[in-house]
């Protein structure tokens, strides 16, 4: 299983990571500090969960939901 926690604050997606890889060592976990950057894990990595921040500055929340679903429609709920 590969997981991706996409947050601007280090602290929680660090914290997010390291919960997931000590409950679950066999998933993989990739970390993004940004909406643009995690969309590049997005298209090169097959996940099967995405945590995405809703309070990020530049673009996270609905408006990055929304272009994940653009792209993913199936993928997305």
């Amino acid at each position: 299983m590969n997981i991706l926690p996409i947050d601007d604050h280090a602290n929680s997606r660090l914290g997010i990571a390291e919960m997931l890889r000590q409950m679950f060592p066999e998933v993989s976990v990739y970390e993004a500090n940004n909406f643009d950057d995690g969309m590049g894990i997005v298209r090169t990595t097959p996940l099967n969960l995405v945590f995405l921040d809703v309070h990020m500055p530049s673009k996270g929340g609905l408006d990055g939901l929304g272009e994940l679903k653009m792209e993913f429609p199936i993928c997305v709920s």
